[in-house]
């Protein structure tokens, strides 16, 4: 489902300061330029980035909203360098990447910024970051069956999971590469076994012997400072591949609950846990070599006040790397999503936008009509200011990550 960056080619953009309106803006088929110390972002991006939306615009501000440079991507292109202009000599700069959907009936426009980042940042497009193992999909066969709540059955990709031996209704096959097991767990009156499956290297089929499905699984009694405790974990047989095992997802209502997990050591867990104080969730994504005790704790705060995009101003404390901010348009407003990103170290809390309806296609845009939902502020042990690459708690595809996160939905 998430698949790695496909590099075809590599064209360098060197992009002027203009004022002009979308419709003259810089051509992009220009001859490869070597990127510069003058360079003020570096663009790594997916050779096709059309995908629900026609149009892509990367715009270039300064602190006070004005149009530092601004160019129109063109499929197909890998690599943009965006030039630095002898008049701009500060620091920092803004960077809204703008996408037009090509159906609002399916998808909104979207307007990704990233604010007052430091020159010379290099920008990658979503993508799986780790490489990933060819795989399989197996086709499972349950032999001697015995009763069970539930099954699980995985491979290291994805699995399925079955509530009774006829349940077909989303009985999936298994994916899984060449080197590795089918994972099986059985649950029946809330007592687990499981065991892994040998496969045949190239098979398509597996007879799976339920009798043998009689291993007892290692427990955790997880505790943590909030309320609705969630803990879910990967484990990852080699941890420089994105192949992993789903051990599964609890849930608590209170802030106890039991983890089960095989006896199997693996190179790497990936644990996701989250709970709540109050109206704030904390959440937490670590790799590590074993699966915590306990819920990991967080001292950032959030103070930001419910806003627009107009009367909008950041406010946390804690030790924090950056926070995101996500508004949606009201009824009254087109179609569109505006996520902002920013590291805590610029400290901008005047925040300035340009005139984004001439991207938009629209003669005015209300930012009134876009409203904050969604605000979280986050510590990421690994976080380079240059490298923008704003991680979120619950994906499992960082290498080497520990992030720790506090958000708010208003």
């Amino acid at each position: 489902m998430k698949s790695s960056i496909l590099l075809l080619a590599i064209f360098v953009i060197i992009l002027s300061s203009c004022s002009k309106s979308h419709n003259s803006l810089p051509d992009n088929n220009k001859p490869p330029v070597a990127e510069t110390p003058d360079t003020l972002l570096s663009l790594n991006l997916s050779n096709d980035m059309s995908g629900f939306y026609s149009t892509t615009y990367f715009v270039l501000t300064d602190e006070a909203g004005n149009i530092i440079t601004e160019t129109k991507y063109v499929n197909g292109t890998t690599n943009v360098a965006i030039m630095s202009p002898k008049t701009y000599t500060k620091d920092r700069f803004n960077f809204f990447k703008i996408d037009i959907t090509k159906d609002a009936s399916v998808t909104k426009s979207i307007i990704h910024g990233f604010l007052q980042i430091k020159r010379g940042s290099h920008y990658n497009s979503p993508s799986l970051l780790l490489p990933q193992k060819p795989v399989h999909e197996l086709a499972y066969h349950l032999k001697k069956p015995v009763y069970f709540d539930q099954l699980d059955i995985q491979g290291d990709i994805y699995g399925t999971r079955l509530k009774s031996i006829t349940d077909t209704v989303f009985r999936l096959y298994p994916a899984l590469s060449d080197d590795s097991k089918l994972w099986v767990q059985l649950r029946t009156n809330n007592i687990r076994f499981y065991n892994f499956f040998d496969v045949p290297k190239g098979a398509s089929n597996l007879d799976v012997d339920m009798t043998q499905i009689n291993k007892t699984p290692l427990v955790k009694n997880i505790t943590s400072p909030g309320t609705g405790l969630t803990i879910q974990v990967y484990a990852r047989p080699d941890k420089h591949f994105f192949n992993r095992y789903d051990l599964g997802n609890v849930t608590s209502a209170g802030n106890q609950l039991t983890y089960y997990y095989p006896q199997e050591t693996f190179d790497e867990y990936v644990t996701y846990t989250s709970y709540s104080i109050g109206n704030a969730k904390y959440s937490f994504t670590r790799n590590s070599s074993s699966i915590a005790d306990n819920a990991d704790t967080y001292n950032g705060v959030i103070n930001t006040p419910a806003a627009t995009l107009t009367t909008f101003k950041p406010s946390f404390s804690g030790d924090v790397d950056y926070y995101a901010a996500f508004f949606e348009n009201t009824p009254s407003s087109p179609g569109l999503y505006v996520q902002l990103f920013a590291p805590a170290a610029a400290n901008y809390i005047n925040i300035k936008f340009p005139d984004f309806s001439k991207y938009l296609g629209l003669n005015n845009l209300d930012l009134n009509g876009q409203t904050l939902f969604y605000f979280a502020v986050y510590k990421d042990a690994t976080f380079d200011e240059k490298n923008i690459i704003y991680k979120s708690t619950g994906r499992d595809d960082y290498p080497n990550l520990n992030l720790k996160s506090v958000s708010r939905s208003y």
